[in-house]
């Protein structure tokens, strides 16, 4: 039997490439260009990197405008709803001659032709919450068992 020797000059290929998920097809093209030969490669390479600069810039500049697009339609669509309502004055005589009783209501807070806020509270306010008849004593307090007083 030939002894034989192991090589020195151990060289793998790289043969298989793991990937999860859909892969972008930029990074396929650079694995592409690492797997030709040596010349070729370099140069795939750093075609591949302008390329990558050249359509991530066309991307911003895409997403930008279509940004710019829905800013444009949401702000023609609240300037339609913006009704500017003027709000409501009312005057009423007092119990004094010449002083009228003045009002300033808000058309905002208008609710079912009624501004709640000035409405008397007594239709909305409940009053406190009725309170239990039963009182429950709290239990007295010992003393901590691990201090420990001075004697003087």
């Amino acid at each position: 039997m030939s002894k034989q020797t192991p090589s020195k000059d151990f060289n793998f290929e790289y043969r298989f490439h793991v990937t999860f998920g859909e892969e972008h097809f930029l990074s396929k093209m650079e694995r592409w260009a690492k797997r030709q030969p040596f010349p070729i490669s370099f140069l795939l390479e750093g075609f591949v990197v302008w390329l990558e600069k050249i359509y991530y810039e066309y991307k911003v500049e895409n997403t930008m405008a279509e940004v710019d697009k829905q800013t444009e339609s949401i702000r023609k669509q609240w300037e339609e709803e913006d009704v500017k309502e003027e709000p409501i004055y009312t005057s009423e005589p007092s119990e004094v001659e010449g002083l009228d009783t003045i009002g300033v209501q808000s058309p905002y807070f208008i609710f079912n032709d009624r501004d709640w806020l000035s409405d008397d509270p007594n239709s909305w306010y409940q009053g406190p919450l009725a309170l239990s008849e039963i009182v429950e004593e709290r239990p007295k307090e010992e003393p901590d068992t691990f201090t420990t007083e001075k004697e003087d």
